[in-house]
């Protein structure tokens, strides 16, 4: 159990920390309504608009939850020159989120997921997105951008979506950089490039994602061998898999700890694992060990599930936690 005198020091120091955010950001678009009759052209509902709500998603929703955690953040991308980009930009600006190491391109749009959504049910969704690698020229203003920029941060958080920010040159290069400047690394990984994060202090992919990447069928059986031969292959200080309803489990440097979820009610994952990761790094660079930080990102994860869309977590949410329970 987390300590009271734990706790304590990492909200009084969270709002001390600056960290940069690289990653694929992207708006999520909701648009609500209702549905009370079938179309006469195909059997499918028609929805009568009502409301129209937007979220930025993807690295956006990491840097809504440190930004709502009190962390000073900075988030290095890329976004295209359309009204898309115009609404993100002006969501972090009112989070006082630092943007100048956003590059807007007109060569290709904001990743843009739309969902309909009638009595609290999604209905569809859908995306415009293009997800091709940055040519070189990009890559190299990024890189330089985030080069001159890197001595101001406490920590970085690397959010992949495979939406073409990272790809395997840049990744290493980020690596190297941060670990030249030691400054440690925490990574919520996907598909693409996901044994390039080699020596990063966590790793947090979620059991589908290392089913996949290793082909393997993973149990309650043999979890803890294949998360500590992982572990040992890509040489991360932390290893967090998450499991959405059955908790997480964590692979340090002390073996292997399970922790189960904390959600009272599940009503939408959207979002859960940014969460995790922005809870995570911001409380384990706050002085939390990497069992509490876990315990804290658990805690976090259930809360942002009883929400509808993705709901960013905030101080007071962990403050109003602790109050219920014997610390």
């Amino acid at each position: 159990m987390i300590s009271k005198s734990t706790i304590d020091k990492v909200l009084i120091n969270i709002n001390k920390l600056n960290i940069l955010v690289i990653g694929d950001i992207m708006l999520d678009k909701y648009i609500w309504g209702d549905i009370n009759r079938i179309s006469q052209e195909a059997p499918i509902p028609i929805i009568d608009i009502i409301s129209t709500s937007y979220n930025i998603g993807g690295a956006g929703n990491v840097v809504s939850n440190l930004a709502g955690l009190g962390v000073n953040v900075s988030i290095a991308s890329i976004l295209g020159i359309d009204e898309e980009a115009k609404i993100i930009s002006n969501s972090l600006n009112k989070m006082n989120v630092d943007d100048s190491m956003i590059l807007n391109l007109s060569n290709r749009p904001t990743t843009l997921k739309t969902r309909y959504l009638s009595q609290s049910q999604q209905v569809i969704r859908i995306d415009r997105e293009e997800s091709r690698e940055l040519n070189l020229e990009y890559k190299l203003k990024l890189y330089d951008l985030i080069k001159k920029n890197i001595d101001k941060f406490d920590g970085v958080l690397i959010q992949s979506y495979d939406k073409g920010v990272l790809d395997k040159w840049l990744i290493k290069k980020i690596i190297k950089i941060s670990q030249l400047k030691s400054i440690p690394i925490y990574v919520d990984p996907k598909k693409k490039n996901f044994f390039d994060f080699l020596n990063v202090n966590l790793f947090k992919p979620n059991l589908n994602e290392v089913s996949r990447a290793l082909n393997v069928n993973i149990t309650n059986n043999n979890i803890e061998k294949i998360g500590l031969d992982f572990k040992k292959k890509i040489n991360c200080k932390n290893l967090l898999i998450t499991q959405g309803k059955d908790g997480m489990s964590l692979f340090n440097d002390t073996g292997y700890h399970q922790i189960q979820t904390k959600a009272k009610s599940v009503h939408d994952v959207s979002g859960a694992g940014d969460t995790v990761i922005s809870v995570f790094t911001a409380t384990h660079l706050c002085g939390a060990n990497s069992i509490q930080a876990t315990e804290l990102s658990n805690f976090a994860a259930g809360k942002v599930c009883e929400h509808i869309g993705v709901y960013p977590i905030k101080v007071q949410d962990i403050k109003d936690y602790f109050k219920r329970i014997e610390i």
